[in-house]
């Protein structure tokens, strides 16, 4: 399985990747099985109802009704999302031991789903210049169409018109509400890639009846 690594990121023991579009994953075993060598046996993943639910676990299984998840180090899990456009937004805390990770569409961005997840690192203990987040692969502004009955929820400094189509910048948006949220701007970072341009990822935009990017987020197991 060819893998995009993105733990130099976060400069930490730490795992986080996603899986790439000539690797189509068909469930969580496949998966798990495939990363016998991160040592990876215990995977906690959401069932992604575009909501803005986020929740605590500390053991392995699907959750429902949420897409975003926070665990501990002591847990052993690793978290699990999967995206195919929206953007999957990876979080630690390595002072208190924490990682989450969240699916962010516009739905979930505009129903603010990040202060919901900056909220529950904070609830256990989390200091804001400590939360380290990495937007992973997504849509991009130069690809993501929307129509005015999206529109309607973004303020006109997220939105590009061209050729008399309208634009998103979801990052910015979600960059803007990690700020407003005290996160540090030197620990907010994101790819570059476009999943719409990019024919490494899958896209459902793009691919229409697509695959899906599983991103994993976890410390290393010694």
């Amino acid at each position: 399985m060819i893998l995009k690594d993105y733990s130099h990121f976060f400069n930490q023991d730490i795992i986080a990747f996603s899986t790439l579009k000539n690797n189509r994953v068909s469930s969580e075993k496949t998966l798990s099985e495939s990363l016998e060598k991160y040592n990876i046996n215990k995977i906690a993943s959401c069932n992604q109802t575009h909501s803005n639910n986020v929740l605590f676990v500390d053991s392995k299984g699907i959750y429902d009704n949420s897409d975003g998840l926070i665990t501990t180090i002591e847990s052993n899990v690793f978290l699990q999302i999967q995206t195919a456009d929206c953007v999957p937004i990876y979080m630690c805390d390595f002072e208190k031991g924490l990682i989450g990770l969240i699916h962010s569409g516009w739905k979930g961005t505009y129903n603010q789903i990040i202060k919901n997840a900056v909220n529950l690192f904070f609830e256990m203990g989390s200091l804001d210049c400590n939360i380290q987040i990495f937007l992973g692969p997504s849509i991009h502004e130069c690809c993501y169409e929307i129509k005015d009955d999206v529109a309607i929820f973004f303020a006109d400094k997220y939105l590009t018109l061209k050729e008399e189509k309208i634009y998103l910048n979801l990052q910015s948006k979600i960059v803007d509400d990690l700020l407003n949220l005290n996160i540090k701007a030197e620990n907010i970072k994101k790819i570059k890639d476009c999943t719409f341009h990019n024919n490494d990822f899958y896209s459902y935009r793009r691919d229409k009846n697509s695959g899906r990017i599983y991103s994993i987020l976890g410390f290393i197991n010694e």
